[in-house]
């Protein structure tokens, strides 16, 4: 009889231990699928200003959810000082930009509009046609660098797109640390992944 509850006991806690793996799997999953849709929803008005503050808030805001699930889950100590790093500097991001927008009811789009709109909308396309393939990896961890490698160039080409539009001084300064905090998740994402001998998308 003690045989059969000692049994019984260690398939209870395998059994546990492997829906929490799957429950795990689909938290990320859920994030990341989060990460790569979110920022297709903000409505473009034409104002770079207006619209790369919003398309960011949303775009940070998805990448702490993501940034969070992996240093929560992760067992790699560097992966997971990297994903914390991102959650702090997305959070001030948020911040900052949003405190931008509380000066700036609403957007005020001048004659150029249709053109920074388009050119908004060529890069949101572009990535929402390339985002399936930074969707792989051999495990969590890999998929979760190649998303956030696609999350952080998304966020550069936008800040491109901005700052050849923008003239607030103050965004500006905003928008090129963000570029440049972005380029270097990128680089250090790319390395992790060259020390376990894992393939990055280029």
């Amino acid at each position: 009889m003690k045989r059969v509850i000692g049994v019984w006991l260690v398939l209870m806690v395998s059994a546990g231990s492997a829906m929490a793996e799957v429950s795990a799997e689909a938290s990320l999953q859920a994030a990341r699928s989060e990460l790569m849709s979110a920022v297709f929803d903000v409505e473009l008005s034409g104002d770079a200003d207006f619209d790369f503050s919003q398309l960011m808030v949303t775009h940070q805001s998805a990448g702490v959810q993501m940034a969070q699930r992996i240093a929560d889950q992760t067992d790699d100590e560097r992966l997971s000082r990297v994903a914390e790093l991102i959650v702090e500097k997305h959070r001030d991001d948020i911040e900052a930009f949003n405190t931008w927008l509380g000066r700036y009811d609403e957007a005020n789009p001048d004659a150029d509009a249709t053109q920074i709109r388009e050119t908004y909308q060529t890069v949101l396309d572009e990535f929402a046609e390339d985002r399936d393939e930074f969707q792989v990896g051999e495990d969590a961890e890999a998929r979760f660098a190649n998303a956030m490698i696609w999350h952080h160039e998304l966020t550069v080409s936008l800040g491109q797109v901005m700052l050849n539009h923008s003239v607030d001084a103050q965004l500006r300064i905003l928008a090129g640390d963000v570029v440049r905090e972005a380029n270097r998740d990128i680089a250090e994402l790319r390395n992790w992944m060259q020390t376990r001998n894992l393939d990055s998308n280029p």
